[in-house]
């Protein structure tokens, strides 16, 4: 059964609609960021960074299970 020329331009209309509706969602969204990007405090600047670092991390240190038997000495050796 073929498609007629109304349910094709109902189609179109219809895409139309959809492609109107995301751009004017578009628009509001930058928009919006514009708005946000305007209200957020610009940050200092800051001139020495060598000061900036990463926590120092306590990694996990893995043994071998006498009674398990477990396999994790193949992933990290450690001497225990």
């Amino acid at each position: 059964m073929g498609t007629t020329i109304t349910e094709l331009q109902g189609v179109v209309a219809r895409l139309v609609s959809v492609v109107k509706d995301l751009t004017t969602n578009v628009n509001h969204v930058t928009q919006t960021d514009g708005d946000l990007a305007l209200a957020v405090p610009t940050a200092p600047n800051l001139v020495n960074t060598q000061d900036l670092r990463m926590p120092s991390l306590q990694l996990p240190s893995f043994c071998q299970d006498s009674v398990v038997q477990d396999d994790i000495f193949k992933i990290c050796v450690v001497d225990c």
